[in-house]
């Protein structure tokens, strides 16, 4: 099939965007790898990384990927399971507060949403107090965990954090490291499909994220959420809106869709 009949004008920048993926998911295994550390697990490479993709399967398949931990501790011991579970929400809010940081930044010195001109100012300081919010109870997790001592849970995680002080920027520069991967993702894939870019651009990408991330979602990773809410973002840049929409379900079939097949793939040959 010709590539212009999907108004692909640049392909080769398609493909260096696919060639990005792998760091996305890199950034996220280090996260996971961080997380066994901490929690003191000890287990076979294979172990490790099979655990790692059933998770990516399992959150694929659960509402705004929250489902990643159910494929992961599942090879792993029960008494082990708890503790697994609460970092990979530590890390998971890792990428919830950088994404929600930066894109109040993008909106900041964008100074323009979709729907500025309806709620204004109030809405710059709600997305202001989300953004700070979110990094105060992600550093201050332990405040949460002391009110829930009697729990064995959070027993054990505030033991984590107080022995492994520095995990939460640790994660927070892997979570960073992941945005920024997507972002340059996105610029090549928009790129591809015919949008100019330029550094205002990369603002209107960081604000994309910031909505996508607070939409709420079934399953599949936001497929048909994430292309609603790229054209109506993207629409207030200027950028035409079949570039949009190929480009949001390009990254969706790039950094979700793809990983997940490979992954059945892998798991499938492991158990035969």
């Amino acid at each position: 099939m010709d590539h212009q009949i999907l108004n692909l004008k640049h392909p080769a920048f398609l493909f260096l965007g696919l060639l990005l993926m792998p760091l996305n998911w890199w950034a996220e295994w280090r996260k996971w790898t961080l997380s066994l550390h901490c929690a003191d697990v000890k287990s076979e490479k294979s172990t490790t990384f099979h655990s790692f993709l059933a998770g990516m399967v399992t959150g694929m398949l659960t509402p705004n990927m929250l489902g990643n931990f159910i494929g992961r501790v599942l090879y792993f011991e029960r008494r082990y399971r708890v503790q697994l579970t609460l970092l990979t929400f530590v890390g998971s809010m890792s990428q919830f507060v950088i994404t929600m940081l930066v894109g109040a930044i993008g909106i900041t010195l964008l100074q323009k949403m979709p729907f500025a001109n309806d709620l204004g100012l109030l809405t710059y300081i709600m997305i202001s107090l989300i953004s700070l919010l979110s990094l105060v109870f992600y550093f201050r997790l332990e405040w949460l965990l002391k009110f829930l001592k009697k729990r064995t849970f959070a027993n054990g995680l505030l033991a984590i954090l107080i022995a492994h002080k520095f995990i939460r920027l640790r994660m927070l520069t892997l979570a960073f490291f992941r945005h920024v991967v997507f972002t340059l993702q996105f610029g090549c894939v928009l790129y591809a499909f015919g949008s100019e870019i330029n550094a205002t651009s990369i603002l209107w990408i960081w604000q994309f994220y910031f909505w996508i991330t607070l939409a709420p979602s079934l399953f599949l990773g936001k497929l048909g959420v994430r292309e609603s809410i790229a054209v109506w973002v993207f629409a207030a840049a200027g950028m035409a809106e079949i570039s949009v929409v190929l480009a949001a379900f390009s990254i969706w079939v790039m950094n979700l869709f793809l990983p997940t097949l490979v992954s059945l793939f892998i798991l499938k040959r492991a158990k035969a």
